[in-house]
């Protein structure tokens, strides 16, 4: 680690995430800092988390190339962060996730406020109101008043504990996410500005673990809606979200490693995906949607 110079910036808050200056995303941004001052090298030196939607990285070897005049080495002074590499750097993190109050989890599910959820309308349109209204209830599906017509998809673990709240905006008629004027997503912790609250998110959907048998297979995707839709087609399968590609994490698989999972990664996503479970052998990662596009 001492050879090196550079290395992506640690999250600690998202203080220290920024736009990314290619594709615009919001925090998206990890810059490169030097170990030995705590300093950024550039404002565009580093890398966009959204890998399959921009994938822009630009290292401080790239940087040192464009600019000679610095003296600098190129050669080994800039690494990449592995989860192993860093732990030996940084100590770990031991707080425990903070838990949304069960009565705002409940107040999001008044009966009047889904008559203009879009994402539930969306469902009732296409799935008529019995199969719409047990969806919602499998999954705990709920309104906010964010945006008029909002969903939240509550993340709650295994104990039924609500680590997170998402906010998203969906359009009724084509069940897709609202993104302009600008990405209608938002987390209830924020909006509700509550003080110290560590975000530490579990898989959508995983509460149903605890009433679903231990031998039913696992089925993993990115969106929170493919999981919810899925779930009415391929009820064999316990169907759960991360809520994106890069949301993944070896520490998030940890409350599915007794289980048969098998992963559904979204276009672009099979790789890393299958990099983030190599260490977990009861884990499956398909390639049936990279399949499907490419045929």
């Amino acid at each position: 680690m001492k050879d090196y110079k550079y290395i992506l910036e640690p999250y600690q808050t998202k203080a220290n995430r920024y736009d990314c200056p290619v594709c615009g995303g919001k925090k998206t941004f990890a810059k490169y800092i030097s170990t030995e001052t705590g300093e950024y090298l550039s404002d565009n030196t580093g890398r966009c988390n959204r890998e399959s939607n921009c994938g822009y990285h630009y290292t401080p070897k790239q940087y040192f190339q464009d600019n000679p005049q610095t003296g600098e080495s190129e050669n080994k002074c800039f690494f990449e962060p592995s989860l192993s590499s860093l732990s030996s750097l940084f100590p770990k993190n031991t707080v425990e996730p903070s838990y949304i109050d069960q009565q705002i989890v409940e107040a999001s599910f008044q009966e009047k406020a889904y008559l203009t959820n879009a994402f539930v309308l969306f469902l009732f349109d296409r799935f008529g109101a019995t199969q719409a209204e047990d969806l919602v209830k499998k999954y705990c599906i709920g309104n906010s008043k964010k945006w008029p017509g909002a969903t939240v998809f509550w993340q709650l673990d295994i104990e039924w504990q609500a680590r997170a709240g998402k906010v998203m905006l969906y359009d009724r008629a084509t069940g897709k996410r609202v993104k302009q004027p600008f990405n209608h997503v938002h987390w209830v912790h924020s909006i509700l500005k509550l003080e110290d609250f560590h975000l530490k998110q579990c898989f959508f959907g995983e509460h149903l673990l605890d009433i679903e048998p231990s031998e039913k297979p696992i089925a993993i995707v990115e969106s929170e809606k493919t999981a919810v839709i899925a779930s009415l087609y391929f009820y064999d399968f316990i169907w759960l979200a991360c809520g994106g590609l890069s949301t993944l994490k070896p520490e998030r698989l940890q409350s599915v490693q007794d289980r048969k999972v098998i992963l559904f990664p979204d276009l672009n996503g099979y790789e890393k995906w299958k990099e983030t479970t190599k260490d977990f052998p009861n884990v499956i990662v398909s390639d049936l949607l990279e399949t499907i596009a490419t045929d």
